[in-house]
């Protein structure tokens, strides 16, 4: 079951990488189930199947696993994951070792332009119950063109230019628990929403330009 899960995380970024890249004028894909949040495109003639034989454009091997979903910016690819801990149920190594990672990739070759690393805080939970299903790399990053924003649990909210300069970060709280953070962020206006009931028991908007939080 294991090993399935962690398959499906690995292998879930090429395919929708090649989905969103078989057409070049295809609309942006900025957040979390896309621009509205309704997981719906207006884009037509996309490909409905695809496979190591079929509709793949590229693949690239990431640092480690991730749940995330990329989004998409002109002709860049974004999507976290996370490497160091936690990579096997059985042995998952030592917890002050876990760091997070931030990817831009070319839309349409893969390579990898910059990675934005991010060590963990050193309150994060250990890798056991829900968190062997999804790991420390759930939430879906969210881009205004101008800047990409992450949210990486205990470890804060981050927010780099886009070519990887750290702007910002923001501290949401320092409670974890085996579950682990899954909320992805949203943007409304210069507001940037972050659910941190895991770690604040709070609903929090940050002002998407600095870190003070409204």
């Amino acid at each position: 079951m294991r090993s399935s899960t962690l398959s499906a995380a690995r292998l879930f970024i090429p395919c929708v990488a090649c989905f969103l890249l078989a057409r070049s004028d295809a609309a942006d894909w900025t957040r979390f189930r896309g621009p509205d949040g309704t997981a719906t495109s207006e884009d037509r003639g996309l490909p409905t199947t695809w496979s190591d034989e079929e509709n793949l454009v590229w693949k690239v091997d990431l640092p480690g696993y991730g749940a995330s979903s990329p989004i998409v910016v002109g002709d860049r690819v974004f999507v976290t994951c996370y490497s160091g801990y936690g990579l096997d149920a059985e042995a998952p190594g030592e917890l002050s070792k876990l760091e997070r990672h931030l990817l831009c990739l070319n839309r349409t070759t893969g390579e990898t332009l910059w990675s934005y690393d991010v060590p963990a805080a050193g309150r994060e939970s250990n890798y056991v119950d829900f968190l062997v299903q999804h790991g420390y790399a759930t939430s879906t990053p969210v881009s205004d063109g101008e800047r990409v924003y992450v949210f990486f649990g205990t470890s804060g909210v981050r927010a780099v230019d886009m070519d990887g300069k750290p702007l910002w970060q923001a501290d949401v709280g320092e409670l974890s628990h085996n579950w682990g953070t899954g909320g992805s962020l949203v943007l409304e206006g210069d507001m940037l929403l972050v659910n941190a009931a895991v770690e604040s028991d709070a609903f929090i908007a940050l002002d998407k330009r600095t870190e003070g939080a409204n």
